[in-house]
């Protein structure tokens, strides 16, 4: 198993979950074929830790991001946490 952690230069959090989720993209989106050779004999998901310290709802991702989240073609786990 292996992990990469990706944080907005100089920062400890991102401002929204779409902009993290466009740079991973900017980032991993030209190794996907090489990532998906690797889908033949293991899991490959994206998992998002999303912190919030309210209930006002989740995060609003576009057409645009939904679109190329499903093109990459791997699964995404979000996992929301209350802080």
């Amino acid at each position: 198993m292996w992990g990469f952690e990706l944080l907005p230069p100089g920062k400890d959090d991102w401002a929204s979950l779409e902009e993290a989720l466009q740079a991973l993209l900017g980032i991993v989106g030209p190794l996907r074929d090489r990532l998906q050779a690797y889908s033949a004999d293991n899991e490959i998901c994206l998992w998002c830790g999303h912190f919030t310290s309210s209930f006002d709802g989740g995060p609003t991702l576009s057409p645009q991001l939904l679109k190329a989240l499903a093109d990459f073609g791997v699964e995404l786990t979000l996992d929301t946490y209350r802080q």
